[in-house]
C-alpha cells in the first residue's frame, strides 16, 4: 500500500526514525540515492511505500488502495461521497482536529 505523505515541513523523515523506530538504514539509502539540494534535490524523499506529494483529492479519489496523511483542512462530505474512503481524523490534546488520514481500499 502507497503512504502519501503532504506536509509543508523540510525533513518530514524525522518523525520516522524518533517516533516510529523506522529502520534509520531505510532512509539513508534513500538519502544517500537523491540529488542535493544545489543539484534540484529536495529535502523531503520518497522511500520504501513512502511517498511525499501535495493532497490533491480530486486526483486521489479516483486510486484504489492508498493512504494520505494530510492537514485537517478536508472537506468530509468530499471523502464521505466517494465509495470506500475513509477519514480519520487525529486530534492534539486540546481536542483541535489537527491532522488528517484517509484510506481508501
Amino acid at each position: 500500500q502507497t503512504i502519501y505523505l503532504d506536509s509543508p515541513h523540510a525533513q518530514n523523515y524525522i518523525i520516522f526514525l524518533f517516533y516510529m523506530n523506522y529502520p534509520p538504514k531505510n532512509i539513508q539509502a534513500a538519502i544517500n540515492n537523491r540529488p542535493s539540494t544545489t543539484q534540484g534535490g529536495i529535502l523531503n524523499f520518497n522511500f520504501d511505500n513512502f511517498v511525499y506529494k501535495k493532497y490533491n483529492w480530486l486526483e486521489e479519489r479516483k486510486k484504489n488502495n492508498f493512504m494520505i496523511w494530510t492537514s485537517a483542512e478536508v472537506l468530509e462530505n468530499e471523502i464521505s461521497a466517494v465509495k470506500g474512503a475513509k477519514l480519520y481524523k487525529i486530534y492534539d490534546p486540546f481536542n483541535s482536529w489537527v491532522a488528517s488520514i484517509i484510506t481508501k481500499e
